[in-house]
């Protein structure tokens, strides 16, 4: 249709179709992978948050044995149940977002399609996979050993070219 003054107006954009419609109110982030660098990668962020203020959004429980050092941990399906996942990934996000008051500053979602299993819920993995990418408005970040800090993890934020 046509605005007053003849301008073109785009019809709106439904909800679900935006790159941010799942996205928590804290920053999310997709873990490249559950593995500690030694380093942080070429280009990575100056300025880490610490796994301290980040809540771990895990899946098929890759990231467990980082929840001691998380300020929150929930896995979205210990058995890498994709369609389990994708059932209650929103209310998992809401729960993440809530973590703000024990300190959360961020949260750190795993990366389903690298911990899916086959199977019948083999078909939900892409789904489930846009869902969190969505969340994370495409944003991936990597976990770094924190050398001389007794084990601290840092989180440090990719370059958006590094983030495809």
């Amino acid at each position: 249709g046509a605005a007053a003054g003849g301008a073109a107006v785009e019809p709106m954009v439904s909800p679900g179709m935006l790159l941010t419609h799942y996205s928590p109110d804290l920053p999310a982030y997709l873990l490249r992978g559950p593995q500690l660098l030694a380093a942080p990668p070429p280009g990575a962020g100056s300025a880490p948050l610490s796994l301290g203020e980040a809540v771990l959004l895990d899946f098929g429980g890759r990231l467990a044995h980082l929840r001691p050092a998380a300020a929150a941990y929930r896995d979205l399906s210990e058995r890498a149940d994709a369609a389990a996942a994708a059932s209650g990934v929103f209310e998992a996000l809401r729960w993440a977002e809530a973590q703000h008051a024990v300190g959360a500053r961020c949260v750190l979602v795993a990366d389903v399609e690298a911990a899916a299993r086959g199977g019948e819920a083999a078909e939900c993995v892409p789904a489930l996979a846009d869902r969190l990418y969505r969340a994370a408005s495409g944003v991936r970040a990597e976990l770094v050993a924190s050398p001389g800090t007794g084990g601290a993890v840092a989180v440090w934020l990719l370059p958006p070219e590094a983030s495809v």
